[in-house]
């Protein structure tokens, strides 16, 4: 079981259980970070422990026999993080017979890119998922007169690392590979903190290269200083899909041996012995490098923030406490055995189970932490707030893929950390004024359909993870989603609220649209009867059913329809369109909240949802949604 214990961050108030022993020595891990009481399981009738099953390479490969409408590429990554970590130190792929980078850890690549300090896991825009931030990459040539033999920023490719996946292995919170230059370099994690260790071979050289500005997609600009045995600085880039804000994120790291020498460069310029470079807009365009002596065994200890480079410094000195890389992975692995224990399976196959709990670790690789050790954050607002005492504020949702089972599941198995990331979305909500869907770090964006943060907070509430401000959570949904609804973020929202759907002729996904915005005004009602507000609940209930609007009664299907009809020549196997990545037979189904009324539509006796006044709604239980007319 998870124990609690001292914390680096203030004190938290009395009855609010707090860390592990294990999850402290790596840095004030997740506050609330405690398994839901009778959870923790013991191993069971197994041939294989939970943590010995999760295979981190599963969803690394690109299958290209698919034909699926995304990409059949998992973009997992094989590194080292800890649940729900701020840092995800990891390699980053390159395939040198045609250029591919996937923008993440693709397993047919001959070629890593580096170590990153960031990735994302299971995000679609195929080579622009962002992260990868300060890549780091050992290299072992020649230094003429002290000077990288090329610029990074003209020819990164030349110190990109060969690799063979025979001399890789991964585990929960650790990777190991053997390059093909004689390095062996191993990763682990704490929450904020990159621990890293790279073994030079006696015959070459022992220089560390840090591509301040190398990270996935668009730089604005970076900057990188050396001083003494420290290397620092920040990298302004864009958010995944390359679109959408930019967030600036810092770096601070030190090593347990000493720097013989450094440069840097600045673009094409490489400068023997200066001590900082700066970035513009050209990836690659600054970073630093630094020498030790030939044969050195480093460990790097790189902290991570998104507040300030003495932030990132405070970070990494505090979690890793002058432990070694060795009792830094030891604490890392204690952490996932715990976090991995919360479920128990027993009978089926090994190659079951190891289907079972890697779908599990990867479940608890985000949200993420955001938060410094000391509290702070920056928020969306671009303003530095203090997270309360003894709790952590989450950022990175894919509200989309998350809110029909992920959120539940961290919500189930780690109820404090629910109660955290309920609270972190009201923040976001209260610091942007309305409820983007798919914010990434600390920016907002608008990703897939739907609203579904709502159905997040709401679904994470109804298990139980109620320690946040409810009803700002609340009162934000119900202000931004009535009328006139000038504060929403939800495409087609006027007409979806008046006339209780999005026609056709939108495109856009707009049929889909109507159905996730049901489920998205379900989650409201529901989070609004939980608290009292029976106004808001028939307002929303009642919206809620608008999937009846797009139910054919002729083809007895829900159907794309616009203010003239029914498409009913529409192909509803076609994928796309006017569903999200999906085809209408598959969204023809998705009435999670209502599934009776959905089977029996057609066949039920109708009888109105409620009636409308100037001031009220009223919800009849049992009923069907009175429908606009065709």
């Amino acid at each position: 079981m998870w124990r609690a214990t001292e914390s680096p961050a203030p004190t938290p108030p009395p009855g609010r259980r707090r860390l592990l022993t294990a999850a402290l020595v790596l840095g004030s891990l997740v506050a609330g970070l405690v398994p839901a009481a009778g959870a923790a399981a013991s191993p069971g009738q197994s041939d294989v422990a939970a943590f010995d099953a999760v295979d981190p390479f599963i969803g690394t490969r690109l299958d290209t026999s698919q034909n699926k409408g995304n990409s059949a590429y998992g973009n997992t990554y094989p590194g080292a993080t800890v649940p729900f970590g701020m840092v995800q130190s990891s390699p980053t792929t390159y395939r040198s017979s045609d250029g591919d980078q996937k923008g993440g850890y693709e397993y047919t690549a001959d070629k890593l890119r580096g170590f990153g300090m960031t990735r994302l896991s299971g995000t679609g825009c195929e080579g622009r998922f962002s992260g990868f931030d300060f890549p780091v990459l050992p290299y072992t040539g020649a230094l003429p007169g002290g000077s990288l033999p090329t610029a990074p920023a003209d020819r990164i490719t030349d110190y990109y690392l060969g690799f063979d996946h025979a001399d890789e292995k991964a585990d929960p919170g650790y990777y190991s590979v053997g390059l093909a230059n004689g390095v062996d370099a191993e990763l682990t994690a704490t929450t904020r903190t990159a621990v890293s260790r790279f073994d030079f071979p006696s015959d070459g050289g022992a220089t560390l290269l840090f591509d301040v500005a190398g990270s996935n997609n668009r730089v604005f600009g970076s900057e990188v200083t050396v001083d003494g045995d420290t290397v620092s600085g920040w990298v302004e880039a864009t958010s995944v899909c390359d679109e959408g804000g930019r967030y600036r994120a810092y770096f601070s790291t030190t090593f347990d041996r000493p720097v013989r020498s450094h440069g840097t460069w600045q673009g094409s310029e490489v400068r023997p012995g200066a001590a900082t470079a700066s970035g513009g807009t050209a990836k690659h365009g600054a970073g630093a490098y630094l020498v030790f002596d030939r044969g050195a065994r480093v460990t790097a200890k790189t902290g991570l923030s998104y507040v300030s480079v003495e932030g990132a410094a405070r970070n990494a000195a505090t979690e890793t406490r002058g432990r070694s890389f060795d009792a830094v992975r030891a604490q890392s692995a204690r952490v996932w055995r715990d976090a991995l224990s919360t479920l128990r399976v027993d009978g089926g196959t090994r190659d079951q189970r190891v289907t079972f709990y890697t779908a599990l670790y990867h479940a608890l690789l985000h949200p993420n932490v955001f938060d410094d050790v000391s509290g702070e954050y920056r928020g969306y607002d671009g303003q530095v707030h203090r997270v309360e005492r003894g709790r952590h504020h989450y950022v990175t949702y894919a509200g989309w893929d998350i809110y029909r089972s992920q959120a539940q599941l961290v919500a189930l198995l780690f109820p404090e950390v629910g109660s955290d990331i309920n609270q972190s979305l009201t923040e976001m909500a209260r610091q942007t004024g309305t409820w983007p869907n798919w914010p990434h770090l600390n920016q907002s964006q608008q990703k897939m359909s739907g609203d579904s943060l709502q159905s997040v907070v709401a679904s994470i509430d109804a298990f139980g993870s109620t320690d946040y401000d409810r009803r700002a959570a609340l009162e934000s949904m119900r202000s931004t989603q009535t009328l006139p609804a000038d504060a929403t973020l939800r495409r087609h929202a006027y007409q979806y609220a008046t006339v209780g759907f999005v026609e056709s002729r939108k495109g856009d996904s707009a049929t889909s649209k109507t159905l996730e915005y049901a489920v998205d005004d379900f989650g409201i009602a529901q989070l609004a009867k939980r608290l009292g507000d029976e106004e808001t609940y028939d307002r929303f209930m009642v919206r809620a059913q608008s999937w009846q609007n797009l139910f054919d009664d002729v083809s007895g299907r829900i159907r794309p329809r616009d203010r003239t009809g029914f498409d009913r020549t529409f192909d509803l196997g076609e994928r796309g369109n006017q569903f999200e990545q999906a085809t209408g037979y598959q969204y023809g189904w998705m009435v999670p909240h209502n599934v009776g009324a959905l089977i029996e539509s057609g066949a039920a006796p109708r009888r109105p949802c409620g009636t409308w006044t100037s001031t009220r709604v009223s919800w009849t239980p049992g009923c069907t949604a009175p429908r606009a007319p065709i």
